[in-house]
C-alpha cells in the first residue's frame, strides 16, 4: 500500500540513517518497526496466570494407618448408631 506520512524531519532522517546501517530500505524500516511496536503492544495485552501450587509434603499417612482409622470411624459409626456409644 502506498501513502503519505508527515514524519518529523530528525526522527525521518536517524530512520533513514539507521535503516542504511541495516542495509534496509526507508520502507522497510519503518515496517519492520511498526511491526515491533504493534508485538510489544499485544504482548502486553497478554499476561501470564500463574497458578499456585502447594507442596502436599507427603502422606500424613500410610496405607495402613489410613486403613486402621477409617475401621476405627466406622466401628465408632455403627456402636453410635447401636446406642452403644454417646
Amino acid at each position: 500500500m502506498k501513502t503519505t506520512l508527515r514524519i518529523n524531519t530528525d526522527l525521518y532522517r536517524a530512520a533513514k540513517a539507521r535503516a542504511a546501517l541495516e542495509g534496509v530500505t526507508v520502507t522497510k524500516f519503518i515496517e519492520n518497526a511498526l511491526e515491533a511496536k504493534l508485538h510489544q503492544e499485544v504482548n502486553k495485552l497478554r499476561r501470564s496466570v500463574a497458578f499456585p501450587t502447594f507442596d502436599g509434603g507427603g502422606f500424613p499417612h500410610s496405607p495402613e494407618e489410613l486403613k486402621s482409622l477409617i475401621q476405627d470411624s466406622q466401628m465408632e459409626h455403627d456402636l453410635k448408631n447401636l446406642g452403644a456409644v454417646k
